[in-house]
């Protein structure tokens, strides 16, 4: 099997790897939001966003790092110094788990609301989360992406053979409890137990350090913000307003999985061509990685966005419904922050300025974030919330298009003029469904954008076969 051949067969796996665990964790929503309501399923929405934001204050990062760094140092110097950088990010890890376990406790107790058992449960969730994401780095800069897709098939069936017993038990205090064993599972079997290691030479653990350091500022200022408006919609909103955002951000993410989990094979890839100096290379892939997530992409976000009401209904129920214009506001967020993964890769991957620079980006986007959350919030409600995060979101992948395309010196026009046109044609479309009422109106409205969407973009969709191979 050739080199390129292998990353193919790579990306098919974690795709399917991050597929049935993120079925594993829409389907936990999906019936906590059937059977016990949008007050649980808000409750259950701000337990995983705390989850996720506590991974992010290290663990996610060092996962990143385990990826980048092993795969580089494997290639560069050996399987020696590869488990030196596994064993040293696997302590900083455990270290960072014994402050943060309990601190999600308390916060899920006294800021969000929450139980005692289900404040516990949350803390557990975030240390099994946090485990997780660190292994699951570790596991794909050793390559080692078959063993993940298993575990990650294992890890959902434990979770969802729980949660039925949980919901027939009807203990509403322990919804998350089975997510956090799925998750606990996965860490446990993949944790570097026996790592036998070399010294880790000290120049390395500074630039490791370094990189997670940047990398924890720039995760939390990007991915976090997503997650603190769950937090911020569970503290503001009553408990069925939290419902309704749990609802709409369960919907808008589960396709950006999809594009990380491509991220997590494409990201040692762009190291490697990094180590080897090639620039050129790093250059095509980016474009093509690109341009592939826009193609794949936005027809699917456009389909979502375009029939929001009656997608919410099939899942949810009609009382959710009313989650139609969150929905439509997150999935645009989704579109814009997922189509520069790998972008943001080629960034973070070429130099340790690039981790640096990423982080500060995210700063940026964040603080308008966070400002907007401050005046849009008391004036929109729940709604408010959402734009916040539009507003943010979209500063951070403007701003990182545009310092990948002048250090690279692309030649992106006319892919995002395109990329412009198809947000316009599914804006054009979602006005057609709030406008006028009837069975066809929806139907008509899907088939009309994407008739616009092959037209724009049907010279990209007969290069997309092409562009995958060049993408690996």
């Amino acid at each position: 099997m050739t080199k390129s051949q292998s990353l193919v067969k790579d990306s098919m796996l974690s795709t399917l790897a991050t597929a049935v665990q993120g079925l594993g964790r829409f389907l936990t929503n999906y019936f906590v939001a059937r059977f016990a309501g949008p007050a649980a399923l808000g409750a259950l929405g701000a337990s995983l966003s705390l989850a996720s934001f506590a991974s992010l204050a290290w663990p996610s990062s060092a996962g990143s790092a385990a990826t980048k760094f092993i795969a580089r140092e494997e290639v560069a110097h050996g399987p020696a110094v590869a488990a030196a950088v596994e064993r040293h990010l696997a302590k900083r890890t455990l270290g960072c788990l014994a402050l943060l376990a309990p601190a999600c406790v308390a916060l899920a107790y006294w800021v969000l609301d929450l139980s005692a058992p289900a404040a516990l449960v949350a803390g557990l969730l975030a240390v099994a989360f946090s485990l997780y994401n660190f292994t699951r780095g570790v596991q794909y800069g050793r390559a080692q992406v078959r063993q993940a897709t298993w575990l990650e098939a294992g890890a959902s069936l434990l979770a969802l053979a729980l949660l039925a017993l949980v919901l027939l038990t009807d203990l509403s205090a322990l919804y998350a409890l089975p997510l956090a064993a799925g998750y606990g599972l996965y860490g446990l079997v993949s944790w570097p137990w026996r790592a036998r290691s070399a010294p880790l030479p000290p120049a390395l653990r500074r630039e490791i350090d370094t990189f997670v350091g940047w990398a924890v500022v720039g995760i939390l200022a990007s991915t976090g913000l997503l997650q603190l408006t769950m937090l911020v919609a569970k503290t503001v909103g009553t408990e069925v307003e939290a419902g309704m955002y749990a609802a709409a951000l369960a919907l808008a993410t589960p396709i950006s999985m999809l594009a990380r989990s491509f991220s997590l094979v494409l990201f040692p890839s762009m190291a490697r061509r990094v180590g080897a100096g090639d620039t050129a290379g790093l250059r095509r892939q980016t474009t093509s990685a690109t341009q592939g997530l826009i193609v794949s992409l936005t027809p699917l976000m456009g389909l979502l966005a375009i029939a929001a009401e009656p997608v919410l209904t099939f899942m949810y129920g009609a009382r959710y419904a009313a989650a139609a214009p969150l929905l439509r506001i997150l999935v645009l967020s989704t579109l814009l922050n997922t189509a520069t993964v790998a972008i943001v890769n080629a960034l973070t991957s070429a130099t340790a300025r690039g981790i640096r620079d990423s982080a500060l980006l995210a700063l940026i986007g964040t603080a308008l974030g966070l400002v907007s959350l401050a005046i849009l919030t008391p004036l929109l409600g729940i709604t408010g919330v959402a734009w916040s995060y539009l507003l943010g979101s979209s500063a951070i992948a403007i701003a990182n298009i545009a310092v990948v395309w002048r250090r690279q010196r692309q030649n992106w026009t006319a892919m995002y003029v395109r990329l412009a046109l198809t947000v316009a044609a599914i804006a054009a479309a979602v006005l057609a469904v709030q406008t006028w009422r009837g069975a066809w109106v929806v139907p008509g409205a899907l088939a009309g954008f994407l008739t616009a969407w092959g037209l724009i973009e049907h010279r990209a969709i007969a290069q997309l076969p092409r562009r995958r191979a060049r993408a690996h």
